[in-house]
């Protein structure tokens, strides 16, 4: 098990970006992932991934606009995030890295499409738009809600999107686990880091591209050795749309881990890490 991470900074176009790492700097760039957290988290959400992948080093950076960071000045859409992750790795000299996103991470990956990185991962991956995906209905009324509180006074709207309320019916929507101790832990981390984000506008600009993007329309794009680890019971990217995303990624192999659904950062990190070494232990040195 890897040790807690360091918190380091680097600079970038002008502001300092946070992030945390995991193992030393001395591990080679082959085993070195940078990991991209999912919408309205924060680089702790993928901590106990990290911690798995013994003898990595792993850099997680804050996604702009979440866990106290600012939002892009540019504004908060895939496209100008893509170019951040771009910017980051450059920033660090990062090249022939793996490069991994979990969620809305998995579109911002997607998106930038890195061409020298030596894999790309991604977990729990977005397959199809949600406003397209299994549950369309929802995700138009999340939609709605959200712009309702872009358009309330300041302190309805963040009430709107930060209640506990809110919070509770998506984790329990969400986590699938029967361990009712690890439900709890889920919970609170939600409690904690759900709300994190900085404006109101910078989270509902990403949570728009949120149910609009996707990763299947930058599938063709992807032309790096790829893992997709994804959940048997994901509601919100099916193992069929899951299925069909891998066969439009050449040199992609699926990974479907059973009994869990769009948390696998959080129920089964351990599996996720195995998933992820036996894959990078199988390709060129």
């Amino acid at each position: 098990m890897t040790a807690g991470p360091s918190l380091r900074t680097v600079a970038m176009c002008g502001r300092e970006q946070i992030y945390a790492e995991y193992g030393s700097p001395e591990i080679d760039a082959q085993h070195t992932i940078v990991m991209v957290h999912g919408l309205r988290g924060t680089w702790q959400g993928l901590d106990r991934i990290a911690r798995a992948l013994t003898g990595f080093r792993v850099l997680i950076p804050a996604l702009p606009g979440f866990g106290g960071t600012p939002d892009l000045a540019a504004g908060d859409s895939v496209h100008n995030y893509a170019a951040w992750l771009t910017e980051f790795v450059g920033a660090l000299g990062l090249t022939g890295h793996v490069i991994l996103g979990h969620s809305f991470g998995s579109i911002i990956v997607a998106e930038a499409a890195a061409t020298d990185v030596r894999a790309t991962i991604l977990v729990n991956p977005v397959a199809v738009a949600a406003n397209n995906g299994p549950h369309p209905v929802s995700a138009r009324a999340a939609e709605g809600l959200y712009r309702l509180a872009q358009v309330l006074p300041e302190k309805a709207g963040n009430w709107i999107l930060r209640t506990p309320i809110h919070t509770r019916i998506m984790s329990v929507t969400m986590a699938k686990t029967d361990n009712p101790e690890l439900r709890r832990w889920i919970h609170r981390q939600h409690d904690n880091f759900y709300g994190s984000y900085t404006t109101r506008a910078g989270v509902g600009e990403a949570f728009s591209e949120s149910v609009h993007r996707s990763v299947g329309e930058n599938a063709a794009r992807i032309t790096t050795p790829t893992l997709l680890i994804a959940g048997e019971r994901d509601d919100v990217a099916t193992p069929s749309d899951q299925q069909r995303l891998a066969h439009s990624i050449a040199n992609s192999e699926l990974v479907v881990l059973p009994n869990v659904g769009h948390l696998i950062h959080y129920e089964q990190p351990g599996a996720a890490a195995a998933a992820i070494v036996d894959f990078l232990d199988r390709l060129p040195k």
